[in-house]
């Protein structure tokens, strides 16, 4: 018989891999800029290697269960597999392409303002300069 939960008691979940469903994910502290410009917080799967921003969340309680389902699940040979799941990670390439453009772009911006107001100006020159380190000198 299951046992009645109270209102106080959360449901705790975590994040699983898309790839491997492995729930041992973190958060990828590659990119030391990444909170402070407000880009979407990348994942990492320990096990797979997994990259992406999208990982879904299931209750603590079902991870064993799905585990099993995806383990133990029959497959017939003859038709072709489909991939378990879809990568979903799109900010590899977009938002390297977006700072290629417009790190220049903020940096012109910053040196034209540095006539007219100084202060603003030196720290959107600062701010473009760092931009451009990550865009093309950082892989």
């Amino acid at each position: 018989m299951a046992k009645k939960r109270t209102k106080n008691e959360k449901e705790q979940y975590v994040m699983i891999c898309p790839k491997c469903k492995s729930p041992d994910v973190c958060m990828d502290k590659s990119n030391p800029l990444q909170p402070v410009i407000g880009l979407p917080t990348n994942y990492i799967c320990n096990n797979c290697k997994f990259k992406g921003f999208n990982f879904p969340e299931i209750k603590a309680s079902k991870v064993k269960k799905v585990q099993k389902e995806i383990n133990g699940s029959k497959r017939d040979n003859d038709k072709k597999e489909k991939p378990l799941s879809v990568d979903t990670a799109y900010g590899d390439f977009i938002v390297r392409a977006v700072w290629k453009i417009s790190a220049p772009i903020i940096l012109l911006l910053g040196i034209f303002l540095l006539f007219s107001i100084p202060f603003l100006g030196i720290v959107i020159a600062v701010v473009g300069i760092i931009m451009l380190y990550f865009a093309y000198i950082k892989k």
